[in-house]
């Protein structure tokens, strides 16, 4: 398993730079040393490629750096000068990940470098930057290996600090990142994998499902048998593709029955096994044995904190096929012991999604975003539970969804740069659940107030492009009805 390529400059010391390389293999890195001919990197080898060529390449090919600043002394005691080669490496790298503040990718380590820096380097590198070492007498080159492997690993818990939501937010990104990683990566293997999770979801909340389809397989084509990607991008992709492919087909009419034939159903399950398989396995050969599950997959908290891709991907997945089963169970002629049958199965997907969302409550990062799975699948469940006639059952899920929505709109109201598109999905979202709670509410001042809170989100967004969707309408419409049958004291603010 790769997680990402490194590019390795060194100054005074190249055997340092090697030791560096080999331990960054053993974390799933691969080093690539500046200028050398022999690094398995496409192209590498060329003879037609000048040295200069060669550097340049391998920093555009690359998505993160360590470069190694060390001050080697000569027997008399004075140090060496800083390569201008390291110098001009460190400002393209430097331009390179400029505009990715939040994830460090240029990581600077200054070896045996205090006062003697001021006559090695440029008088604008005077002060302080990067990380400072000391190799002390008898230190091997392996031994100050790891400390920079540790200050390197230190800083990998720190990719994707983002609120996950801000993702969902800024999907262009990521397709801009699918359209351009094999010229000029700016995300290592593993966090465009991660992020493919969050496009994925974000596709279908924008109903934007073709372009995404055809944008991921644009991107399959050109892995092709490249042995530099992980598995963790090639299975992200394959994920990804199951579930739009699942989404191109529920992308119809609200009043039409899908029914999905059980060919296609089962078809499904076996692809999202064998995906749920390879993540969890960081494996992709798809030889996944008949008793493998992942319907009672729970993670820890530290499973969680450690591996984010594989904690999302597979709670993604056990949503969607909950999801899946809820389709199926429209189909027509199904017999009431199938349909039970399926429910347990999906309650089991179910459980496990709330557990592993519930790891993430109260983290910054994931926790917003959780109460977005959350509220699909609290609603999922309570449609099983009614199907299985368990009304108690369904009535607490009804309400932990309702819940998780509230919770959710009113925290991307609060958040910045939100796109009106995705804001307006929750706040929809909210405001159909809130119709449809009315119905069973006994206050007549809730009343009121739920049904002043929708005619005012109403008149608020009713000339936005939400106001064209099915979603919109069916809501309006459940609105217009709510207000009839209870009075409305301003309905002259809605255009009927």
């Amino acid at each position: 398993m790769r997680r990402g390529i490194v590019f390795l400059g060194w100054s005074g010391n190249q055997s340092l730079a090697i030791e560096v390389k080999k331990q960054l293999q053993q974390y799933g890195y691969l080093g690539v040393i500046g200028g050398d001919y022999e690094e398995n990197i496409a192209g590498m080898k060329s003879t037609k490629r000048t040295v200069n060529e060669t550097v340049t390449y391998q920093m555009n090919r690359c998505n993160q750096a360590i470069l190694l600043f060390e001050n080697k002394r000569n027997p008399n005691g004075t140090g060496n000068a800083i390569s201008g080669n390291l110098i001009y490496e460190m400002g393209y790298l430097s331009s390179k990940f400029s505009d990715k503040e939040s994830i460090p990718k240029l990581h600077l380590f200054k070896i045996n470098m205090d006062e003697s820096e001021k006559a090695m380097l440029p008088t604008d590198l005077h002060g302080v930057w990067g990380t400072k070492l000391v190799r002390s007498e008898g230190m091997t080159d392996e031994q100050l290996a790891t400390e920079v492997l540790e200050e390197f690993l230190r800083r990998q818990k720190l990719i994707m600090s983002e609120n996950k939501l801000q993702l969902i937010n800024s999907v262009h990104q990521i397709d801009t990142e699918l359209r351009t990683h094999f010229m000029n990566p700016k995300y290592s293997d593993y966090e465009l994998a991660l992020n493919l999770v969050f496009y994925t979801q974000a596709k279908y909340i924008y109903q934007d499902i073709s372009s995404a389809i055809e944008q991921c397989n644009r991107f399959k084509e050109l892995l092709g048998d490249d042995r530099m990607t992980s598995y963790d991008l090639i299975n992200a992709i394959d994920a990804s593709l199951i579930s739009l492919d699942l989404f191109r087909q529920v992308v119809v009419s609200s009043d039409a029955r899908i029914n999905m034939p059980g060919r296609v159903f089962r078809s499904f399950l076996e692809r999202y096994r064998r995906a749920a398989y390879n993540i969890l396995h960081g494996v992709h050969d798809y030889a996944c044995n008949d008793e493998f599950s992942f319907a009672d997959k729970r993670f820890t908290v530290q499973e969680v904190q450690e591996d984010e891709f594989r904690a999302w991907s597979v709670i993604q997945m056990q949503e969607h096929v909950c999801f899946l089963h809820l389709i199926y169970l429209d189909k027509e002629g199904m017999s009431a012991e199938r349909r039970a049958e399926l429910c347990r199965t999906a309650l089991r997907y179910s459980d496990s999604v709330v557990h592993n969302c519930e790891l993430f409550q109260g983290d910054e990062k994931n926790g917003d975003y959780s109460l977005l799975f959350l509220s699909y699948i609290y609603r999922n469940m309570c449609q099983f539970h009614s199907i299985l006639g368990e009304e108690e059952e369904a009535k607490e899920c009804d309400k932990k969804s309702f819940e998780s929505r509230r919770r959710l709109y009113n925290k991307i109201t609060t958040l910045p740069h939100i796109n009106s598109l995705f804001k307006n999905y929750v706040a929809l979202e909210y405001f159909v659940q809130l119709a449809d709670n009315v119905q069973n509410m006994q206050d007549r001042d809730m009343i009121a107030d739920s049904i002043a809170e929708m005619r005012e989100y109403i008149a608020s967004f009713e000339k936005e492009e939400i106001s064209r969707t099915l979603v919109f309408s069916r809501f309006k419409k459940m609105y217009l009805s709510l207000a009839e049958k209870y009075g409305d004291d301003d309905l002259s603010l809605i255009h009927i």
